[in-house]
């Protein structure tokens, strides 16, 4: 056996409630990956009965695969072999938990990093059934294949004196087979012969999933999953989990002070999985040792800089911001400031903010040059709850938001450095004409700043435009996730997702004639660690994307038509999360990404504000490659550019392309193809492109384009 590692325990400690995705409270990984090891932790409550959470890895570059086998707690065996990702619960009143989920949108265990990859876990398709694993590369499992019984088993084993006293089955079966039936049984051997129990259901009637046994006492069960009759039926899910009696295990406490667990598995085994420790009293676990503050002596090295000379923009469509969003509570607004000159940008996206701390903000803000869009956090800081009934809505409303906005609006109008109010974010559908009242005030106290909305949803910002006509919309969209149960998690649905969201907020702009700004995604976010029914393994989360995924985003965006880009969030607000700056103040290669695109943005913003798609019949120029995108663009009619212009995108972040350009008619002898951001002529019909990059073409004369250029002067 390998010799056991002792791990002294470190504790980073979330809140429940403070993230969508955080490890529960009273709950805490042991930190280990191989077994044996011998793990310590600090208990500084009273003495409890904890319960011990194992989670299998399996190795699966092994051949054959090695299974988690034969874990020992304290001396004490508690499994035979454990499927990929399965969790066990030992609780400290005696009982126990054994899950399984596998299928169509379950993600891989552990998250898988790369982000080319599908996360979603097939491949454990094919070494987890004892009978009918399928070749790992398809998501579905057989109950019939014309009109031949299939059958899926997979084996659940204890130890003594550990017993399965009820087992809960289900699975996404609904193609019944005609004129038959699908049947969950258990078994006592792996043939199928020895039938303990069995529940079925055909087209018309029968118990459907799930499938419930109750009144078990073994330790040893096979469970299959088959069918008889016409057809072809397939599994797409299936999610398993028995209720133990433990109560012959030996007692494990959680003694005051500090713990020892020893944690074994079998010679043949992976030694691999993950270990928690859960039932801690309030109060019980340590608190994670504060960490020094990294910009504590930050000196910025523009504190006796000229200030920026700010111009009142009235009209937000003029502008291409390029930026963030963020709260308002922020100790260093020097560094932050500082950051945003360094990388390029010229606007924050304001959440949860209040006004006093927007009043103290805005000279910061104008002294460096930087716009900001306010969004409260209540109603006393003007943030409107559509979700409220009708009746709270119109008294909170009047009571609270709009003599605190009249308040502050009279003290902030005529600072530059606001540039819009943003009175709400990601309302549904049909809750537009609750905030007319609100735009119309806003507009009447403050006519230098314009209300718009954060919109998430088409039918929603539909909604708002018609009703409301902001001169903006902002739409996030966060494209790229890790599980496939919550959102698009391969390449190319979140690419898919991503543009066509894009695609729609922005034609439902231009009828309106609105502007629309797009908030990409900057952040990872890792899963939660569910360890109960149905899901036993990691739910939700956000893949942390590259700088190219940074960059394609924006490109993508460009490219369907938005005229600014704040990405979201700046800084992860949780230790494991990432964004345009870690927990840490550190930079990451998505800041890298957004600097990138912000510094090539930048040369062309002015340009960009003057542009609308060309939506007409004559497409005067495409791509032959498929992975390089191509829209055309126009003067809008008010800015009277004589050129005619393409954004073009490389939709690929892992690999260079080349803008294989095609014109559906030769251009007049005197004009060039001219590359806006490089601020010469492209060089030809095959333009290579870096990963997730993406350019600006014009295509006209010399003459015009530099007429068009000093036509087209940036707004900051």
């Amino acid at each position: 056996m390998m010799q056991p590692r002792s791990f002294l325990l470190t504790i980073m400690l979330t809140a429940s409630g403070t993230s969508g995705f955080s490890e529960p409270a009273h709950r805490l990984e042991l930190p280990v990956k191989q077994f044996p090891a011998q793990l310590e932790y600090e208990n500084l409550g009273a003495e409890f009965s904890p319960t011990v959470i194992i989670v299998a890895h399996t190795d699966r570059e092994s051949k054959p695969v090695k299974f988690l086998k034969g874990v020992t707690v304290n001396g004490a065996r508690v499994t035979e072999k454990m499927l990929t990702g399965s969790v066990l619960k030992i609780r400290g009143d005696g009982t126990g938990l054994y899950g399984y989920t596998s299928g169509f949108g379950v993600p891989v265990v552990p998250p898988i990093a790369e982000a080319t990859r599908s996360p979603m876990d097939v491949a454990k398709n094919a070494w987890d059934p004892v009978v009918g694993g399928t070749n790992g590369m398809y998501s579905w499992l057989l109950v019939t294949v014309a009109s031949t019984p299939r059958r899926t088993t997979y084996e659940l084993s204890f130890p003594d004196p550990i017993r399965i006293k009820k087992l809960t089955a289900q699975a996404s079966c609904e193609a019944v087979p005609d004129g038959g039936s699908v049947s969950t049984q258990l078994h006592s051997d792996i043939a199928g012969k020895e039938i303990v129990a069995k529940k079925s259901f055909t087209k018309e009637n029968g118990e459907r999933y799930p499938h419930v046994f109750d009144g078990m006492n073994t330790n040893r069960v096979f469970l299959t999953f088959t069918g008889e009759g016409k057809g072809t039926a397939l599994i797409y899910n299936v999610t398993f989990w028995a209720e133990l009696d433990c109560s012959g295990l030996p007692k494990i406490t959680a003694a005051a002070g500090r713990n020892s667990l020893s944690v074994s598995d079998d010679d043949d085994s992976s030694h691999w999985g993950r270990v928690f420790v859960e039932g801690f009293p309030k109060g019980s676990l340590p608190k994670p040792t504060p960490t020094p503050d990294p910009l504590a002596n930050y000196v910025s090295p523009n504190k006796d800089a000229k200030p920026a000379k700010l111009s009142m923009i009235k009209d937000p469509r003029e502008f291409f911001p390029r930026g963030f969003y963020w709260g308002l509570g922020c100790p260093h607004w020097d560094f932050v400031l500082d950051d945003m000159k360094t990388h390029h940008m010229n606007c924050i996206y304001g959440s949860n903010w209040w006004p006093e701390a927007l009043e103290d903000f805005l000279p910061l803000a104008e002294r460096m040059g930087i716009r900001c869009i306010y969004q409260g956090s209540s109603w006393g800081s003007f943030y409107y709850f559509t979700y409220h009934d009708k009746q709270h809505q119109q008294r909170s409303y009047e009571k609270e938001l709009v003599p605190n906005f009249k308040t502050t609006a009279e003290r902030v109008k005529n600072n530059p450095s606001l540039l819009m109010w943003s009175l709400t974010e990601e309302i549904a559908p049909g809750t537009a004409p609750f905030l007319s009242d609100y735009y119309r005030m806003v507009r009447e106290l403050d006519p230098n700043h314009p209300p718009t909305v954060l919109h998430n949803n088409v039918a929603a910002a539909r909604d708002d435009l018609t009703t409301n006509e902001p001169l903006v919309v902002t739409t996030d969209v966060y494209p790229f996730f890790l599980d496939p149960r919550s959102g698009p998690a391969t390449p190319q649905r979140s690419l898919n997702f991503f543009a066509g969201r894009m695609e729609d907020i922005y034609k439902l702009c231009r009828q309106a004639n609105a502007s629309m700004w797009a908030m990409p995604q900057a952040c990872g976010i890792v899963p939660d660690d569910s360890c109960d029914p149905p899901h036993f393994g990691p739910v939700g989360g956000f893949r942390k994307p590259t700088a190219a995924m940074v960059k394609v985003q924006a490109w993508v965006a460009v490219l369907k038509g938005a005229t600014g880009v704040l990405y979201y969030p700046y800084i992860s607000n949780h230790p494991g999360h990432s964004s345009l700056r870690d927990f840490d103040w550190s930079e990451t290669e998505q800041l890298k990404g957004a600097s990138d695109i912000f510094a090539q943005l930048e040369k062309v913003a002015g340009l960009l504000v003057r542009l609308e798609r060309d939506f007409s019949d004559d497409k005067f120029v495409s791509s032959a490659n498929p992975a390089v995108w191509i829209h055309t663009f126009k003067s809008r009619p008010e800015n009277r550019l004589r050129c005619r212009y393409a954004v073009v995108a490389n939709t690929d972040w892992e690999n260079a392309q080349t803008l294989d350009l095609k014109l559906t008619q030769p251009l007049p002898a005197n004009a060039m193809v001219y590359d806006c951001i490089a601020g010469k002529p492209s060089g030809g019909n095959a333009i290579a492109l870096s990963p997730g990059d993406g350019m600006v073409l014009a295509f006209g004369s010399r003459q015009d384009i530099e007429r068009d250029r000093k036509a087209s002067p940036s707004v900051e």
